[in-house]
């Protein structure tokens, strides 16, 4: 009989502190989402050493809104199945968590007027037959807009690192994307990553920039250069002229037209 009422015991106790600490942890989770949603909407300005580890932190945030909702509901549902809402910290995360999923879809709906913004500025610049931000092609399908790291398009090939300058002993190189299906006299852009000439990598950014490009119908180079603090200004420029000469040069044999380069 005691050891009946014993192990009864031991089971209510371990039962109890499972869903006591899943409610703390969700607490926990329900303050840091709804944290993160804050920053991602107002980032750090100031002090100024603050700035990049706060653009980090907002960076992921402000770019998958979407993504992080699903991690952080399917978190929560695994911790309500387990009991996190019979103690009080439970429904104050669960609270937070609703806010932060609210900053979330204001991100989202922020980024939904993205496209809409740049067109009145090219409108503005080049008039209503200049060019627009939504370019043609096939739309991209629900793999590439679920999918957290980008997808190349069917319809697009990528030529990696293409040698376009030799400085200092070292090969400067570039990646074309352009259509799978031949052609001649496509209008040409030269991308430049960012990360202030300091760090970043032509494989790294602009991907979806250069993939949804290629599928409208463009022949797109993405280039490296040197980068500080071994090069010095105004080395990375030298470099980015360099490409532009090489990609006059070559653009025409992949398909691109050499006199309209962007």
């Amino acid at each position: 009989m005691h050891a009946h009422h014993g192990a009864n015991f031991r089971e209510f106790t371990l039962h109890r502190g499972i869903m006591v600490a899943m409610s703390w942890i969700l607490l926990a989770l329900g303050a840091l989402g709804a944290l993160i949603s804050l920053h991602a909407l107002r980032p750090a300005r100031w002090p100024a050493f603050a700035i990049l580890p706060s653009w980090g932190a907002s960076w992921l945030v402000a770019e998958l809104p979407l993504h992080h909702i699903v991690v952080q509901a399917l978190a929560a549902i695994a911790m309500v199945g387990l009991g996190a809402l019979r103690e009080w910290p439970g429904p104050l995360g669960l609270g937070l968590l609703a806010l932060g999923w609210l900053g979330l879809v204001i991100q989202v709906g922020l980024a939904r007027q993205v496209p809409r913004l740049v067109d009145a500025a090219l409108t503005q610049g080049f008039g209503e037959a200049g060019p627009t931000a939504r370019p043609g092609g096939t739309p991209a399908g629900f793999l590439a807009k679920a999918s957290a790291l980008p997808l190349r398009s069917r319809g697009v090939e990528r030529l990696k690192s293409i040698p376009y300058a030799e400085v200092g002993g070292r090969s400067l190189k570039l990646d074309v994307w352009r259509p799978r299906e031949p052609g001649t006299g496509r209008p040409v852009m030269l991308y430049v990553h960012g990360g202030g000439w300091v760090i970043g990598h032509k494989a790294q950014q602009g991907r979806v920039t250069l993939d949804r490009l290629a599928r409208a119908g463009w022949v797109c180079f993405s280039i490296d250069y040197r980068l500080s603090p071994r090069a010095t200004f105004p080395e990375h420029l030298q470099d980015v002229r360099q490409a532009i000469a090489w990609i006059h040069g070559h653009a025409a044999e992949y398909g691109g037209d050499p006199d309209f380069v962007v």
